[in-house]
């Protein structure tokens, strides 16, 4: 399981439009992971993404993120793939 956490300073609350760019960002991972390509996922991420693993400590930064993610999501997208062929 893979937690995202949306950290907002705490000088004023959420606006609408926060809000609004929270779900489009969290809209826009979710299409990205259920498209099973890699690089659409890691363009969803900024530099200074933070990744908490359920199991695992914080991966911190895009390139952490995509050390660690690529690799699972390259052989979960061949079993897929094979399992449809």
């Amino acid at each position: 399981m893979v937690v995202i956490i949306l950290i907002v300073g705490q000088a004023a609350p959420l606006t609408r439009s926060d809000g609004a760019a929270a779900e489009a960002a969290t809209q826009a991972y979710r299409e990205a992971w259920l498209s099973n390509d890699p690089q659409r996922i890691m363009a969803t991420l900024t530099p200074d993404a933070v990744l908490y693993p359920s199991t695992l400590p914080p991966i911190a930064g895009r390139d952490a993120i995509h050390k660690f993610w690529v690799p699972i999501l390259i052989v979960h997208a061949r079993r897929r793939h094979g399992a449809d062929h």
